[in-house]
C-alpha cells in the first residue's frame, strides 16, 4: 500500500488539501491513516473511493434533471474523471 498527504491528492483531482483533508477527518474517505498530526491516505482506496462519488453526482444530476420535466432527453459522454480533465488540457 502507498499513502499519500492530502496535498497529492489535491493537486491530482483541483480540490483544496483541506477539503480532501476534512472528509478524511470525518472518515468519508477509505483508507485514511493518522500519523501524529498529519493525515495519510491510501493511494488506492482513495481512486476507487473518488469515481464511486463521480457516479453518485452524476447519476443524482440525472434524477434531479429528469423530475424537472423541462429537459430534453439526449445521448451523453461522460468527459471522465477530474484527472482526466486536466492531464487532456
Amino acid at each position: 500500500m502507498m499513502y499519500r498527504p492530502p496535498s497529492y491528492f489535491a493537486e491530482k483531482t483541483g480540490f483544496s488539501a483541506r477539503w480532501i483533508q476534512e472528509r478524511a477527518k470525518r472518515g468519508e474517505i477509505p483508507g485514511t491513516i493518522k500519523a501524529g498530526s498529519h493525515y495519510r491516505i491510501d493511494v488506492q482506496k482513495f481512486w476507487h473511493w473518488w469515481r464511486a462519488q463521480e457516479v453518485r453526482k452524476w447519476q443524482v444530476s440525472i434524477k434531479e434533471e429528469r423530475s424537472g420535466g423541462g429537459a430534453v432527453e439526449r445521448a451523453a459522454k461522460s468527459s471522465g474523471s477530474r484527472l482526466r480533465q486536466i492531464l487532456n488540457m
